[in-house]
Parts: C-alpha cells; sequence; structure tokens
C-alpha cells in the first residue's frame, strides 16, 4: 500500500509544482494567504496540521503531509530537489547554510580608501567557501547568489524552513576607530561555557592566526530573549549550531590588505573552510569524527560588547534592545501578513 501512496505523491507533487509556477506567473493577480484552521483527516485519523489558506484554497505543506503519512522526505538545496521513500532518506551528507551578509540596498561597511563594500566581499568569500565545501560532498545552500536585499526575517525563515545542521555567516567589521583590527566570531550565547559554536569559533580562530590574521575573542551578546543576533536566535530556536564570522576591519589599512584581492578573499575562505571540517570531523562532532583531526577548538572570549560598531553585522538582527531592527523575538514569519516562504 505504501508504494501506491508514494506513486499518488509523486503525481501530487508534480501538480503542485506545475500549480505554483502559473501562479507566479500571473502578473495582475493578487494573492490572499492567510494561516488556517482547516482540518484534515489522514487514514481516518486527526492530523494536526499547519494550514494556509491562499485565495480560498488551503494548503498545506509538503512535508507535514509525508510525515503524517509514514513517510519520509528530504529536501537537496544545493540540487533543488524533493526526495520522498517509506524509508529514512539519506542526505548522503551534512546540510550547510551559508549566508553572504548584507547584499543590494543594504551595503554594510566601506573602505572608503579603495570603496570597497562588504556586502562584495561577504558573497565572494561565501561563493568560494560553499565551492570548496560542494567538492568535498557537502549539501551547501545559500541565502543569497547575487546582489540582491535581503531583509534579516527572510535569512531567519531560511533557516526556520530548510533546517540546515550548520549556518556560517560571512561578514567584515568595521569601527568609528579605524586603527582597530582583527577578527571576531559571534558565537550562541548558550555556549558561552562550552558548546558547538565556542568549538567551531576555536577552530577559526586558529585557522585565521593561520592566515596572519590577529583573533581578539568569541563573542557572546545576550539579548532579552537569548541570542542578541536575529540569525543566531533563529538557529538556536531550532538546535541548529551557527556563528557569525567577522573576519577583518574593512576601514582598517592592515586589514584591508587581507582582504583586497580576489587571491586573498580565497584564502579566507580556505581558512573558514578548513575550520567546518575540522569542526565537523572531531571526536566532539556528531557528523561523524576522523582519527586524522587535528587537535584544537579552544578559543578566548572576547568582551560582551558587539564588535560591529560600524555595522557590519547589522543585518545578523538584534532583538532590538539597541539597535532598530525588524527580526525582532516577536517575528512570526510573516510579511505583512503574508508568509515569506511562499511569495510568488
Amino acid at each position: 500500500m505504501k508504494r501506491g501512496l508514494l506513486r499518488i505523491l509523486a503525481v501530487l507533487m508534480l501538480a503542485a509544482l506545475v500549480f505554483t509556477g502559473i501562479t507566479a506567473a500571473a502578473d495582475d493577480e493578487t494573492l490572499i494567504v492567510r494561516p488556517s484552521k482547516h482540518n484534515i483527516e489522514i487514514m481516518g485519523k486527526k492530523a494536526d496540521l499547519e494550514a494556509y489558506n491562499i485565495n480560498g484554497y488551503n494548503y498545506f505543506k509538503l512535508r507535514d503531509v509525508v510525515e503524517a503519512l509514514g513517510f519520509y522526505v528530504a529536501w537537496d538545496d544545493a540540487l533543488q530537489k524533493i526526495t520522498v521513500s517509506d524509508r529514512p532518506v539519506s542526505s548522503g551528507s551534512v546540510f550547510i547554510m551559508i549566508d553572504a551578509g548584507h547584499g543590494g540596498t543594504d551595503a554594510g561597511a566601506l573602505s572608503k580608501s579603495t570603496q570597497l563594500y562588504e556586502k562584495d566581499i561577504n558573497l565572494s568569500v561565501a561563493e568560494k567557501l560553499s565551492e570548496m565545501l560542494r567538492a568535498e560532498g557537502y549539501i551547501v545552500g545559500m541565502t543569497r547568489t547575487e546582489d540582491e536585499t535581503l531583509a534579516v526575517t527572510e535569512r531567519m525563515d531560511m533557516i526556520l524552513m530548510r533546517r540546515p545542521d550548520l549556518i556560517i555567516s560571512v561578514h567584515h567589521n568595521a569601527s568609528d576607530d579605524a586603527s582597530r583590527s582583527g577578527a571576531y566570531v559571534l558565537c550562541q550565547v548558550d555556549d558561552r561555557e562550552g558548546g558547538r559554536t565556542t568549538r567551531l569559533a576555536g577552530f577559526l580562530q586558529e585557522e585565521f592566526e593561520n592566515i596572519g590574521q590577529t583573533y581578539l575573542g568569541n563573542v557572546y551578546r545576550r539579548g532579552s530573549r537569548g541570542d542578541y543576533y536575529g540569525l543566531l536566535r533563529a538557529a538556536a530556536s531550532v538546535g541548529i549550531p551557527a556563528v557569525i564570522t567577522e573576519f577583518a576591519f574593512i576601514d582598517n589599512p592592515t586589514d584591508l590588505k587581507l582582504i583586497d584581492t580576489e587571491e586573498k578573499q580565497e584564502a579566507e575562505a580556505r581558512a573558514i573552510y578548513t575550520a567546518v571540517m575540522r569542526f565537523l570531523q572531531s571526536p566532539e562532532s556528531e557528523y561523524g569524527a576522523s582519527d586524522d583531526t587535528a587537535e584544537g577548538g579552544e578559543s578566548g572570549e572576547a568582551d560582551e560588547a558587539s564588535p560591529d560598531e560600524g555595522g557590519a553585522s547589522d543585518d545578523a538582527g538584534t532583538d532590538g534592545e539597541e539597535e532598530t531592527d525588524d527580526a525582532s523575538d516577536e517575528d512570526d514569519g510573516y510579511d505583512n501578513g503574508y508568509p515569506t516562504w511562499l511569495r510568488p
């Protein structure tokens, strides 16, 4: 019977994809999307599934329906492929999300001497890092792959919808004091006394120092409801380790020499890649240990205050305590009542 249901699901998935494509192409059509309390029964039993009403029609998430039927579903972000099976689906690898900070109208920090924008360096490093990880067989998804404006809430939505195993957000710093230089890693606050993001920061520290950058320490910034930064907070809410790297002060002449060419951005990406590999293959990792993993993973702690004085990490999101941001803890994944992940 399960085989027959699988065939039915495959047809429904194809129909849903076709319908979505037609709807998205209808430029003059306005979609009205609301949460729905519509109930559904599966095999005679009431299923507690979240529903959405789109222009009068009720829709359910494919994952919820598939799992309610007793099947397993996996999403390959790199291949844009859905797999449904009657046994647990193996992704073949760990799914890593790479976030290139800022973008589009949000330029981030600026090097006035060279007119280098942080958003461009972030994307360059993120793309290089993604290529390195994919070459090792990891499944990699990026929050953006071009110069586009992406709100903090949209990045948070991606985390909650895609549920990666690890998140690396690539940023570069700035300060009102141009003499400031060095690297920080922003970790999740619950790991202050030790934990996954603290261990990853330890590897990042060693790799950054290996390519000549001074490491200033880890940052654990707590807001009134958990992590101060929305991206870290969203990840922590579903148990996903996430860090924000601040490799260099883009407005410092010494630091700028570490990132002002493609080759140097490649070196930064390589350092992050090596740290991630060491983290994933370390004996403490739930992703599988390797006997030849180098020791490491201890790192210093920076001051509680945020290092991003020039706003280099602003689009990582705050909880609204000291900075104006739309990624507060009250954010429910909706944009003016419209689920951001259902946009045509």
